[in-house]
C-alpha cells in the first residue's frame, strides 16, 4: 500500500478518490485514535464528501461514530484535508472497472446538500465515495 502524502507531492485528477488519516488525541488511554475520511476530487481543487457534524479538519472527533446522519459537502480539498497526511487512493481499481469520470461528478455533484444516513459500519465516508467511482459501497477500514 503506497504511503501517506502531503499537501503538494501530487495532484489529483477528476474522479479519483482522496484517503485523508484522521488523528484524534484521546484523554485516556494516551494513545491517538486514528481513522480515514474519504472524499472525490472533483476537479477546480474541490472535493465532494459524506460528513458528520464532528467531521473537519483539525478538530476531527470520535463523536462521528455515534452519527445516523450526515451531509454530502463540497469543499475546497485543503479545507478537508486541512494539515492532516492525504493520498489519492483508488483502492478498487484491480477489483472494479470504474465509472465514467463525467458520471461520478455529475452523480456526486447532484447530492451535496443532501442529508444521507450514516453509519460507521455500513454507510461511512468510504462507501459513500467507493459508490460514487465503482457503483458499489465498500468499506476497507471497517472489514
Amino acid at each position: 500500500m503506497a504511503e501517506f502524502k502531503v499537501k503538494n507531492d501530487v495532484k489529483p485528477e477528476p474522479g479519483d478518490l482522496i484517503e485523508i488519516k484522521r488523528v484524534v488525541p484521546m484523554v485516556f488511554p494516551d494513545i491517538p485514535f486514528i481513522y480515514q475520511h474519504w472524499a472525490i476530487y472533483v476537479g477546480d481543487g474541490f472535493v465532494i464528501h459524506l460528513a458528520t457534524d464532528s467531521e473537519y479538519a483539525g478538530a476531527s472527533s470520535v463523536l462521528f461514530v455515534l452519527s445516523y446522519k450526515a451531509m454530502v459537502k463540497k469543499n475546497k480539498i485543503w479545507d478537508v484535508v486541512g494539515d492532516d497526511e492525504w493520498r489519492i487512493n483508488n483502492l478498487l481499481d484491480n477489483e472494479y472497472k470504474h465509472l465514467c469520470v463525467e458520471d461520478v461528478i455529475r452523480e456526486a455533484e447532484s447530492l451535496v446538500g443532501q442529508i444521507q444516513p450514516y453509519n460507521v459500519l455500513t454507510a461511512n465516508c468510504e462507501h459513500f465515495v467507493t459508490k460514487r467511482r465503482y457503483g458499489i459501497a465498500k468499506s476497507r477500514q471497517v472489514q
